[in-house]
């Protein structure tokens, strides 16, 4: 498992980095580059200017660091301009996609309170246009499992997405992937 890892997909707000940071106290291993690119570039005005740059930067920055650890490893992506390299991760180097679905209310809410900075994507007059393009773009893409964040803790969602992984990873003879989806609050 440790040459292998979980690609989480979600438009801004549907929970990425919190579920990141849960498998991170699971034994996984995660950085929140977002919040490197924003310290690393000052603000994300200049980040979106060298924008080519910065991207491929932390594209080879994450495998090499991936390579070096020993841990199985998660990616955070909205994959709208990332969609070529979580297709790589998956492909190549046996990512398991997994789908974060979230109603565009929720990620509103999500949004307004974040603190100022932190993120690249804060701006909520931008939340339903930007939410509906994300959900548009994962209609083309193959997912392992998706997974219904609303009402469900990070923790709660890692365990799931954890639970998923070890499971494929035990029996890898699966011809092709099996989408598992939980949808809906908790019971």
């Amino acid at each position: 498992m440790a040459n292998s890892g979980i690609v989480l997909v979600g438009p801004p707000g549907s929970g990425k980095t919190s579920i990141g940071l849960a498998l991170g106290v699971r034994g996984y291993w995660f950085e929140d580059r977002e919040a490197a690119l924003v310290t690393q570039y000052g603000s994300i005005e200049e980040f979106r200017r060298q924008k080519t740059e910065a991207v491929a930067r932390l594209h080879a920055g994450f495998l090499e660091a991936m390579r070096a650890e020993p841990r199985p490893w998660v990616y955070e992506s909205t994959a709208l301009t990332e969609r070529d390299f979580v297709a790589r991760l998956r492909e190549a180097f046996g990512g398991f996609a997994v789908r974060l679905e979230v109603p565009v209310e929720t990620t509103a809410g999500r949004i307004a309170n974040r603190e100022p900075g932190g993120n690249l994507t804060n701006d909520q007059s931008l939340t339903r246009v930007q939410w509906q393009a994300f959900t548009d773009a994962y209609e083309g893409m193959s997912f392992d499992l998706s997974v219904a964040t609303e009402g469900r803790t990070p923790k709660e969602v890692a365990a799931v997405v954890d639970g998923a992984f070890r499971s494929r990873k035990a029996a890898p003879t699966q011809a092709a992937p099996r989408v598992m989806r939980l949808q809906g609050p908790r019971p």
